[in-house]
């Protein structure tokens, strides 16, 4: 028993030394040189950071249940995290990396849910596995489309049952473009 705990510590010990050394300085997952990073905040995916407002003649979900009427969305590549309010009063946020890797989204008391993200051609999707029970036999998926006008000016949730939030644009974040946006600064000598 002794043995088998030491060789546990051990491979544990190894395997958190070994990620350590890969870490990169900069929250753009995989990549392994500063090139690569900058590259990866050039990708063709849609760019919503910004403030948006409820545009509540083109939404068709049912508002009843949700106050949310206007979101902030900040995006670093496939980093995404969006706060939502009701006019001035927070009402949560939410937390997302576009890997595709399966990573718990809530809990409450009845329910647990687990998230996957990942780029699409059209946007954002977010695919939710909620589980109801214990062990997992009652259980459904749900899918939210986030999708970006062309003009960038109208960020569209299409939600699995087909009901749209639309929001528009109320002001934008600039697209980060150097690798000084992504890198700490470094020191540089004069000759």
């Amino acid at each position: 028993m002794f043995r088998l705990t030491i060789a546990v510590a051990c491979f544990l010990i190894i395997t958190v030394a070994s990620r350590a050394q890969h870490a990169t300085p900069c929250p753009v997952p995989y990549a392994s040189s500063a090139d690569d990073r900058v590259a990866a905040l050039h990708t063709s995916d849609p760019y919503m950071s910004g403030t948006w407002r409820l545009d509540r003649d083109l939404t068709t979900a049912d508002l009843r249940s949700n106050k949310t009427n206007r979101i902030v969305v900040r995006q670093l590549a496939d980093n995404i995290r969006i706060q939502y309010f009701h006019d001035d009063q927070f009402l949560g946020a939410e937390a997302f990396i576009a890997d595709w890797i399966e990573r718990p989204r809530y809990q409450t008391r009845i329910e647990r849910a687990y998230a996957r993200v990942r780029w699409e051609k059209d946007g954002l999707l977010i695919r939710t596995r909620s589980f109801l029970d214990a062990q997992g036999y009652q259980s459904y998926t749900m899918e939210d489309r986030w999708e970006l006008s062309d003009h960038g000016e109208t960020l569209t949730d299409r939600g699995s049952d087909g009901k749209l939030m639309v929001y528009y644009r109320v002001s934008s974040v600039k697209r980060p473009n150097t690798s000084s946006d992504c890198l700490p600064a470094q020191n540089h000598r004069q000759p």
